[in-house]
């Protein structure tokens, strides 16, 4: 697989983390008594905002490095010539594991797939904590898939695989055309000299 040098938006502002005011918790079955879900006793919470949020090993500089070294663009995405931003949710653990990604706003030819791979494969984070506690966390990380110039150009002035091999059956066919006429030629060359 072509490998090309991918971009992630990385900036801290494009990391999404909302102030929430309560933590979302399990609804507990209504049993007609009450008006609404009510909290179960000891019900996880998953937050989207702690006072020390989740963080990648060694910070956004090796999580950049990470991702550079581990995504590979689509084949589908590249032989479109298709780029674009891939945002894949997904809750940090108390242990700093990464649980449910998944795509937020799918933009297709293989990279939300792709994104969402490499994401789920990353190593152990450093998790979230509110009042010192390691807590479950939601985050969110846009990566953008981006051609490179160079390869753009490289792309451009070199032919397709497909149109090559099209390209030298048409050229197989025409030499097997002339060489089997040249055969013929000295053929009927040879019978015409037998017969004098």
């Amino acid at each position: 697989m072509k490998k090309f040098v991918l971009m992630a938006a990385l900036a801290t502002s494009t990391i999404v983390a909302h102030a929430q005011t309560e933590p979302v918790e399990a609804p507990k079955e209504n049993s007609g008594t009450s008006s609404g879900p009510q909290p179960q006793p000891g019900a996880v919470s998953v937050f989207t905002f702690v006072e020390q949020m989740p963080e990648f090993p060694g910070g956004e500089s090796e999580m950049l490095k990470y991702l550079k070294a581990n995504l590979k663009y689509p084949e589908e995405a590249l032989d479109e010539e298709r780029e674009g931003k891939v945002y894949v949710k997904f809750v940090v653990d108390e242990n700093g594991d990464i649980r449910n990604a998944m795509s937020v706003r799918p933009i297709g030819y293989g990279m939300d797939e792709e994104a969402v791979r490499v994401v789920e494969s990353m190593p152990q984070w450093k998790p979230g904590k509110q009042s010192g506690k390691a807590v479950k966390v939601y985050f969110q990380l846009p990566i953008l898939f981006s051609i490179p110039k160079d390869a753009e150009e490289a792309m451009e002035n070199k032919p397709r695989e497909k149109e090559v091999k099209r390209k030298g059956s048409r050229e197989n066919e025409s030499e097997d055309t002339e060489t089997k006429e040249k055969k013929s030629k000295k053929k009927k060359e040879k019978e015409g000299e037998e017969a004098e």
